[in-house]
Order: C-alpha cells, then sequence, then structure tokens
C-alpha cells in the first residue's frame, strides 16, 4: 500500500465520536491497525474529555495520548505525547467580563476551562448531563474567590435557545470567538481563536503544512478547517448550514467515518483488508 502523504482532522463529539464516547467498530478497527496519514483530534473537549474515549474504546492504556491535539476549540494544543504547544488564555479583563455574565444568569451552568482544571458556575441539569457527557471534573467557582482563574475556553450550557441567545448578545462587543457549538451550547474562545488557527499551528510545528489536508465535522466551529482544507466532509446529521460548506456529506451510521473517506480518498482500497 502507498504511503499517503495527507493529514486528517477530525472534530470528536457528533463526528468520530458516537453516543456515550462509542466509536464505530470499524472505527475502532481502522485506528487499531494504524493508517498511512496523519489524524489529528481537533475538538471543543478538554485534555481529559478526550482521553476517556481513547481509553473506553482500547485506544489508550491512560498514558500520554499520542495523537496530535487542537482543543478548546484551538486555544489549547498538543504534540503527540501530550507535549504542550500553545496555550491562549482570555485576558484578565475579558476572562473577569465572562464570569460577570455568568454570574448573572444562575438558571444556565458555565465552564471556565483552563489547561488542567475546569472550574463550574451553577448547578443545572443541563450543565450535569453536559459534564458527564463530555468527561469534565470540575470545581465549583467560588465568586468571592481571591483570584479569577486563567481559562481559554467559556462554555455556556442550557437547554433553552432563549438563555443562549440572552447570553450571547451580552457578550456583544467582546473581542471574543463565540458560537452555537450545539443547540445547548453556546461558547467562546479569545478573538481570532479557532481549531484552524490550532490546526495550522501543529502542522506548521510538525512539518506537515504542505501536505493534503482533510477536515471532518458537523458544527460551525468546524467551518475554519473547512476553508483550510484541501477537502472537507460534513455528516449527514449535521446541520444544513454546515453541510452545504462541505465538499461531500457522509453517512457514518453503516460503514463507519474513516472507511468510507479513505475508500473515497484511496480510489476504493478497503483499508480493513489491504495489506500495509
Amino acid at each position: 500500500m502507498k504511503s499517503a502523504q495527507t493529514v486528517l482532522a477530525v472534530d470528536l463529539d457528533g463526528t468520530l465520536l458516537l453516543e456515550n464516547d462509542r466509536l464505530h467498530p470499524q472505527d475502532t478497527a481502522l485506528l487499531k491497525r494504524g493508517l498511512p496519514f496523519t489524524l489529528i483530534f481537533a475538538t471543543g473537549r478538554s485534555l481529559s474529555g478526550v482521553r476517556r474515549p481513547l481509553v473506553g474504546n482500547g485506544l489508550s492504556n491512560g498514558g500520554p495520548v499520542n495523537y496530535p491535539l487542537v482543543i478548546h476549540n484551538g486555544a489549547l494544543s498538543y504534540l503527540p505525547g501530550e507535549r504542550l504547544l500553545e496555550h491562549l488564555l482570555f485576558s484578565h479583563q475579558v476572562a473577569a467580563a465572562l464570569v460577570k455574565v455568568g454570574l448573572g444568569h444562575p438558571e444556565a451552568t458555565f465552564l471556565f476551562q483552563g489547561e488542567r482544571q475546569v472550574w463550574q458556575l451553577w448547578d443545572t441539569p443541563a450543565g450535569a448531563r453536559g459534564i458527564e457527557m463530555y468527561g469534565f471534573e470540575p470545581l465549583m467557582y467560588q465568586p468571592d474567590a481571591a483570584h479569577l482563574p486563567a481559562f481559554s475556553k467559556w462554555m455556556c450550557l442550557s437547554e433553552q435557545r432563549s438563555v443562549l441567545d440572552s447570553v450571547a448578545n451580552e457578550l456583544e462587543g467582546l473581542p471574543i470567538q463565540g458560537n452555537y457549538s450545539l443547540s445547548n451550547i453556546y461558547e467562546a474562545t479569545p478573538q481570532g481563536v479557532d481549531k484552524a488557527r490550532g490546526l495550522k499551528k501543529i502542522m506548521v510545528s510538525l512539518g506537515l503544512e504542505e501536505m493534503r489536508l482533510i477536515a471532518v465535522g458537523d458544527g460551525d466551529n468546524d467551518l475554519g478547517m473547512f476553508a483550510l482544507a484541501d477537502c472537507s466532509f460534513a455528516l449527514a446529521h449535521g446541520s444544513e448550514h454546515v453541510r452545504q460548506k462541505a465538499d461531500y456529506v457522509i453517512d457514518s451510521s453503516e460503514n463507519g467515518l474513516l472507511g468510507p473517506i479513505l475508500e473515497r480518498e484511496w480510489k476504493g482500497v478497503n483499508f480493513l483488508q489491504a495489506q500495509s
């Protein structure tokens, strides 16, 4: 089998991961076998949130992740082995403004993500579900704490779109990159920081910038990667807006995600049967 000079950047939630952090069996088999491309995970999750599905699907023993990682939607990036490449924090002024907005909305849960620690403000059912789903292990934030936490990603979790819209409106004018990543989440990173920026940083650092780039995702926070990529895939269950921006739309329910993409790229090669 030929060695392809290709980078595959894949979102996790709603893209590679199924419910309860499961992988499609064919995707698990392909990842365990190893494939002739560089795989980069690009996600809004924290580092612990990436480790959990890898361990749960038998792809890691719990040690440092051996894939390059773009996490916190691009605000935090790691080279293989969890070697820190870049961490872009909100300024003290912006962080204080984000906390203030959260204090005004006890009907939602807010998460402030640092490199290794996550702080939680308010306890709600939507927040509890999100914390469990994405593998967070937060500390409760104390509003009277002497020191403001240093964080690079901010999340608002609510099942009420009107609450998310109200919060988003209050953030207008702040130097942030905000988006609705899911129907129940509005999130933000520092201005100009997104998955595409983190992905480009990793590719340059690893000498991959001249390689063909394929991006796969399902949400608005993946569109920057689509614009950067030579070829992009959206999921069939993603929003119409995201599907329209992609080069191809894929239904991963039957054969998983990775095999169909690779067969398209390598003209029908079945990677589960091909010999290296």
